[in-house]
């Protein structure tokens, strides 16, 4: 029986075939679940329809289905869940934890002198609520920390940037739809990339709007795949697509440390079967950094040539 204490999940955006960044990032959230006993569920992050492109969510499937990486239970697709969204927009408000933000990329930049990080200009003019417009969550200006198990203590931001949470183009913001959905979903773990480190904290707070009394989460955030140009492994990056048997597993084994005594021509299953077995040691020795604190924009990248 899997741990019902460990109830973890990967969630790739359907804007192209998984890459070797992406496929990267499943296997350690998959690995970090198995390793617990615990559930590794799939989520589709399908909200920002303009980046969604034709085929790629059976591509995804595929690609992890072929790899190795079987997921538990039913697929979460985040377009089916819209109506909850708005209703948990609409609670922020009635909670005053949310306003109306009126600036655009361009003003923005005019006000800080070309930099395109918002200014919480609009948090105390108090604006009419109008789905038309923006809604930003509303902050707090103290300091804050949390726990990362893997990058250790971290400390929030500063200055403080108020997330958008619905955006003007009528799609809701990463940020709550990503945090409603771990509690919906009734995770237990969010393992993801270092990119999103900063994330965690307006995402607890979310959660701690919408279900005070809920549980913790427990981060894990590891390290990005860059490439020789310094870039996040990405589709807008060009990343290439990557398939079974042709090496991507090799790859991550040689990143995660473990290749030895694997080779590329061996089929994938025995090489995740090798990392799922020298686990410990992976995170030992990759994944766990100095647990000083640190700010949360202090990321740990790993060229892939």
């Amino acid at each position: 029986m899997p741990n019902p204490l460990y109830i973890g999940r990967f969630a790739p955006s359907p804007s192209g075939p998984l890459h070797l960044g992406s496929l990267f990032a499943a296997v350690i959230s998959y690995c970090d679940a198995k390793f617990h006993q615990g559930v590794w569920r799939l989520r589709i992050d399908d909200l920002d329809t303009p980046r969604v492109q034709p085929d790629a969510i059976t591509q995804q499937l595929h690609q992890l289905d072929a790899f190795g990486l079987g997921w538990d239970g039913e697929v979460y697709y985040q377009s089916q869940h819209t109506a909850d969204y708005l209703a948990a927009l609409y609670d922020l408000q009635a909670k005053q934890a949310c306003y109306t933000c009126h600036c655009t990329r361009q003003m923005i930049r005019e006000r800080q002198q070309g930099q395109v990080q918002y200014d919480n200009f609009c948090r105390h003019r108090h604006h009419p609520f109008d789905l038309q417009q923006a809604w930003r969550l509303q902050l707090p200006d103290q300091r804050s920390s949390w726990q990362d198990q893997w990058c250790g203590k971290q400390t929030s931001p500063q200055p403080v940037e108020d997330p958008i949470i619905w955006r003007r183009d009528q799609i809701f913001g990463y940020h709550l739809a990503c945090a409603w959905d771990e509690w919906a979903m009734g995770m237990t773990h969010v393992v993801r990339g270092q990119d999103l480190l900063a994330a965690s904290w307006p995402q607890t707070l979310l959660r701690q709007h919408w279900h005070p009394s809920a549980a913790e989460l427990v981060y894990k955030h590891h390290p990005l795949l860059i490439n020789q140009q310094g870039l996040k492994l990405s589709k807008s990056a060009q990343s290439q697509a990557v398939w079974p048997n042709q090496g991507a597993l090799y790859k991550i084994a040689q990143i995660l440390g473990v290749a030895d005594p694997l080779n590329a021509k061996m089929p994938d299953q025995l090489i995740l079967q090798a990392i799922q077995d020298n686990w410990a040691k992976i995170m030992t020795d990759f994944l766990i950094q100095n647990t000083s604190e640190q700010s949360s924009t202090s990321i740990k990248q790993v060229c892939v040539i």
